[in-house]
Parts: structure tokens; sequence; C-alpha cells
């Protein structure tokens, strides 16, 4: 069975595709000019009897004003994607009757220019405005008791908070206030534009994606009070070196992942949960390894010896050719080797736990050593196309869904002799003509091979039933 399952890139769904992108330009090309009506809208009818707006009809509009009841009932939501990839332009009005904006409700309206929200908003989902390009401005109501703006900017109420800043704002420099603590979820994602920033001390924490693609950015100076430093936080941006203050206790492990010309992650002397080594971060004592930055431009990097756990994502699409794994590693975290260039990867029996895809599109992977005993688990090397040569512990039992899909290099694998059971691990591996399966597995199911592949099953006790299961 699939699972859900996808090695971490972006900090939005990858929507943001070229198959996307081009069924939101069919739409624009077949849309026309209309004036906005209520017959624009789909709905559905809450609880309470109002209206939540599921979706956009109409053809091209510039100057959306969202009306405040459609067939005579009141407006009180904007709702899960109802506006995404619609054709509107210009300014943009939500009603003072709408309480709740969902989740990306304007997703890629890259032609919204302002936004003005009213008065009796209590919630905004923090995507709601994911992707709107060209917006330049957002104003508030000034008695939304909820939210507030300053200079065009979103805040909470009490202004601790700075919830959403627009993405195209005129000015390539912005001086956080001083009184805010926290910088929301999205706050600054995609703010290309935005070239310098001044963090106040008074921040406390970032949130997941905070200041996510924002390319014009090459240097930042966190608050040395800030505590929490979200996912995604820093993807994709340019800066090449990062000081972590000293009472951060939290770091996600996607945090920076594709900020590609990172090299070093620095830590203050007197924080009592990270370190770093030669600008690779570390947890306090040194036995996790956290995050190594994706711009180091060494090909060849040993684990140090103190390290008992590679986290997480450590080196997710680092252009590292060499990693070598020492014996006192104990757990590899999931996707921790994905989309490295690293040719080469010899997993030592210390190791006790291996997280999902470690080596998920290693396309330049050419031969793995896996002396622990652990199962395979899902995607471990999912796509590896020029894997070729591949050693297994004898007492692996399980190998996992997608393990070796598409590997269509690998010719020849030699299974483990305690091996019992093989679930869908040889997908797409067009070039494998025949496997010869240990005695004890007990099961194969319909699928795990490709169609191509000779199975023998002749020192098993195995037969092939109706539905193609062993």
């Amino acid at each position: 069975v699939q699972k859900n399952i996808n090695a971490p890139d972006c900090y939005y769904e990858k929507s943001k595709s070229m198959e996307n992108e081009k069924e939101k330009q069919t739409k624009t090309n077949i849309s026309l000019y209309s004036t906005n009506t209520e017959k624009d809208y789909s709905y559905e009818v809450l609880n309470d009897g109002t209206i939540s707006i599921t979706g956009y009809n109409g053809g091209y509009t510039y100057g959306l004003e969202i009306p405040s009841t459609i067939d005579g009932k009141k407006v009180s939501e904007i709702g899960y994607q109802a506006f995404y990839y619609a054709d509107i332009a210009g300014p943009v009005t939500i009603p003072n009757t709408v309480k709740t904006i969902g989740s990306k409700a304007f997703y890629y309206c890259d032609k919204i220019s302002s936004v003005k929200i009213g008065s009796g908003v209590t919630y905004i989902d923090p995507s709601a405005f994911i992707l709107t390009s060209n917006n330049s401005e957002y104003k508030v109501e000034s008695t939304n008791k909820n939210y507030t703006s300053i200079d065009g900017v979103v805040f909470s109420k009490d202004k601790k908070q700075i919830c959403f800043y627009p993405q195209n704002k005129s000015s390539n420099s912005y001086t956080i206030p001083s009184y805010v603590e926290i910088v929301g979820k999205y706050c600054f994602a995609e703010c290309s534009t935005l070239k310098n920033i001044s963090i106040p001390n008074s921040i406390k924490r970032l949130e997941y994606a905070a200041f996510a693609e924002c390319i014009g950015l090459t240097e930042i100076t966190l608050s040395t009070n800030l505590e929490v430093i979200g996912d995604y936080a820093f993807n994709y941006l340019n800066i090449e070196n990062i000081t972590i203050p000293s009472k951060v206790k939290e770091i996600g492990a996607t945090a920076f992942v594709n900020a590609r010309k990172l090299k070093n992650i620095n830590v203050d002397a007197n924080n009592n949960y990270y370190s770093s080594i030669n600008g690779i971060l570390f947890n306090k004592d040194k036995t996790t390894l956290l995050i190594y930055p994706a711009g180091k431009t060494e090909t060849k990097y040993q684990i140090p010896n103190t390290t008992k756990i590679v986290n997480e994502n450590a080196f997710l699409d680092v252009p590292i050719v060499s990693i070598i794994i020492p014996k006192s590693v104990e757990e590899l975290g999931d996707w921790c080797f994905a989309r490295t260039n690293i040719t080469t990867i010899t997993i030592p029996d210390t190791v006790k736990k291996i997280g999902y895809g470690i080596c998920t599109e290693c396309t330049e992977l050419r031969s793995a050593i896996v002396n622990s005993s652990v199962n395979l688990p899902y995607e471990m090397f999912y796509n590896c196309t020029n894997l070729s040569k591949v050693t297994l512990n004898n007492n692996i039992e399980e190998l996992d869904s997608r393990v070796f899909m598409n590997c269509t290099s690998l010719k020849e694998i030699t299974l483990p002799s305690n091996l019992k059971k093989i679930i869908y691990s040889f997908i797409g591996c067009t070039n494998l003509k025949n496997v010869v399966i240990p005695s004890g597995v007990t099961y194969i199911n319909k699928g795990s091979f490709p169609d191509t592949t000779n199975i023998d099953i002749s020192k098993t006790k195995l037969i092939k039933l109706e539905t193609g299961d062993y």
C-alpha cells in the first residue's frame, strides 16, 4: 500500500508545479471580463444557517467585493481554497459578515493588488493568502477585535504577532516593530523583493515558513530572545551564515531546507540545547547530528564518533558525494541522506533504527552495503536509478513498500537468507531479470516485482494464488 509520505521539499504542497500552472493559464485564457454577481459563487449552508463560500465560478473580475449575503443568507466564511486560482485582479474586499477565512482561500490569486478585511473576521488561516504575489497592501477595519493593520501589514490585535506581510510591498526593507513577539506562519513567505529585515530582540518565535523563499535576503540576525525556529522558516534563503542565539530551544528539522548557499550554522556558546562543529548543527552533547548546511563545499564528510543519531532530513538536498557513518551511530532518521550526491553508502551493524526514505532519489548512488539487521523501510532506495550493487544483512526479515522502487540499474540481488516478507519492494526495477527467493519467505504480494522478472520460488513453500500474491 502506498503511504502518503514524501521527502520534504517546499513549505507548501507541490501544487506550484507546471501542471497546475498550466491549469491556471488555461482558465485565464478562456475567462471573460464579467461583473461579480451572487451566481458566481458556490457555497454550503452551515449549521447556523449562514453560508460558507466554497468556490468562485466567475470570469475575469477586476475589483472583487465579496457579497455579505447570497440567496438571502449571510456569508460568514470563506472556505478552503474557495478562490483557488481564481481569475481576479485588483483590490479584494471581504465583508464585515465574514468570521473565518479558511486554508488557502485565495491561493495563487496572483493578480490581487490589495485586501480589505472586514470588522467581523475572527480567524484567518495562515495559508489563506499564499502566492498572492502582486498584493501590496492589507487593510483591516479599525473596529475588528482580532486583527489590525499597520502600514499595510496585518498584526494580531494586541500586536504581539505579525501575521501577514504583503508579498509585493513597495519597500525592499522592513523593520519588525519592537512590540512583536511572534513572526507568524507563512508571514513573509515568498516576499522575494525583500532585501533587508530587522528583527528586534522582542521576537521569541519564528513560526513555520516564516521567511520561506525570501530569496532577496542574504543575511539575517536573529533576536537574542528567540526560543523557537519552525520548520521551513528559512526555506530557500540565500544566507551564507547564521548564528543561533543562546535561548533557542527548538529548531525544526526542515528549518533550512534548500538554503543552498548556507555554509555555517553557528551556535552561541551559552545555548543549552544546541552546539556546532565546523558550522554543522548538533544537539548540545553532540550525540545527534541535526542539520548539515547545504552550501558547504566539502565533497566528503566523516560523521563524528560521538554521534548516535543522524536526525531526519539532516543532509536532505546537500550536494555531498561521500558520507562515512561510524559504528557509534544507532539511528538514521527519515530522509536523512535523501537527494544527496552520495555514490556509496555503508550502514553499520550498530544501527538499530532506520527511518523512511533515507536514500530517496540519491541518483548518483551506485552501491549500498547494509550491515544492519533492521528491516528495510518504505522508499529506502526509491529512485536510486544508478544503484547496481546491493549487499544486505542476512538477518533482515522484511522489505517494505517501494524499498527499491525504480532502481532501474539493479540487475541482480541476493536476498537475505532469513527474509520472510516482500511487499511492493521492487516496483519499476525493470532490469532485474531473475531473483531467487530464500526458503523462509512466507509472503510476496502481487506487484512486488516487475512482470518481466523471473521469480524463482523453488526453495520455498510458496504457491502463486489467483490474486497474484504468493
